[in-house]
């Protein structure tokens, strides 16, 4: 399976299954492509051996790329060499001149890409920047806590049937891509210089990285090597938000995608994301999504009882 069959797959093709095995290896691929620009594959693969993969001329595209094993990723193109190390994403582009052997390092394999044509891929400014003058670029990434939970309802999207699976698969394909470039502001402006957003960035991970127990402010800074004012100051002009508006966003959103996704109560989802009181936690939910959490509970089961009567 390679990224052409993905973005050439037909209509008629939307979600793909396949197993195979030989004596060397083992692979299991899902994909899944409803519109000619984006598409999703997960794969998990054991060999026994290097797996090569010839590219050929011809294909550009762009892609995000999950490691989603805990070991890091090693590959080797041409002879120049990329670990991706769990925990990490690519974002990467190949260009129509572009032809080689991937070969992958490890015995254990396994992620998850979202791609993208090219007319798509050139209306994202990471992509526009990247320089594919060698035929292919790569960048890492560290994935942050939302990025990671849409993986994890990615790879659990059977709880859906029929329609409903596609609109979903679509719906998080389209939240990936927009987590990982609409949030960010961008440097261009020249508000910044390259340490200043790299403390600013660094502040954001940390932020975010423990949403039960996240550092106070001056923690945040100290951590950092700045001081407190100039943080708060200069996170709110680059993020265009403040730090606690921006904990508080993220601590409602994955606080949303667990009562969706997982059998738990409204105040376990509550606490996993770092609130104490669940009527306080309730009220702040129902201002931000204009709904109560139990009752967006009383919905996911109702879909969850629909799409049990209907098979993908």
């Amino acid at each position: 399976m390679d990224f052409k069959d993905i973005l050439n797959a037909g209509s008629n093709k939307k979600y793909i299954e396949r197993v195979f095995e030989d004596s060397d290896k083992r692979c299991k691929i899902e994909l899944f492509a409803n519109r000619d620009d984006i598409g999703y594959c997960k794969s998990d693969i054991l060999c026994n051996d290097h797996i090569r993969r010839y590219h050929e001329k011809g294909l550009e595209y762009a892609f995000l790329f999950f490691n989603d094993t805990l070991d890091p990723l090693c590959f080797k193109v041409g002879q120049s060499s990329f670990v991706l190390n769990g925990g990490e994403f690519w974002i990467g582009r190949v260009n129509s001149e572009f032809s080689g052997v991937f070969e992958y390092q490890n015995k254990r394999y396994g992620g998850q890409c979202i791609f993208m044509d090219k007319a798509l891929a050139d209306q994202i400014e990471a992509f526009k920047n990247l320089d594919c003058k060698n035929g292919m670029a790569i960048k890492n990434l560290k994935a942050a806590p939302m990025q990671i939970l849409i993986l994890k309802e990615l790879a659990s999207s059977k709880i859906y049937g029929g329609k409903m699976r596609e609109i979903f698969m679509e719906a998080k394909i389209l939240e990936m891509i927009y987590r990982c470039f609409g949030e960010a502001r961008s440097d261009e402006r020249g508000e910044f210089s390259a340490d200043e957003v790299k403390i600013l960035n660094k502040a954001r991970q940390i932020l975010l990285s423990d949403l039960q127990n996240p550092p106070s402010i001056k923690e945040l800074a100290r951590l950092c090597a700045t001081n407190e004012f100039k943080l708060k100051i200069n996170f709110k002009k680059h993020f265009g938000t403040t730090i606690y508006a921006l904990l508080a966003n993220e601590r409602l959103g994955v606080a949303k995608e667990l009562l969706n996704q997982n059998d738990i109560s409204v105040k376990e989802a509550a606490n996993m994301v770092g609130y104490v009181s669940a009527p306080h936690f309730a009220k702040i939910f129902k201002a931000k999504f204009g709904i109560l959490p139990n009752e967006l509970l009383k919905q996911r089961n109702y879909y969850e009882m629909a799409s049990s009567s209907t098979s993908f």
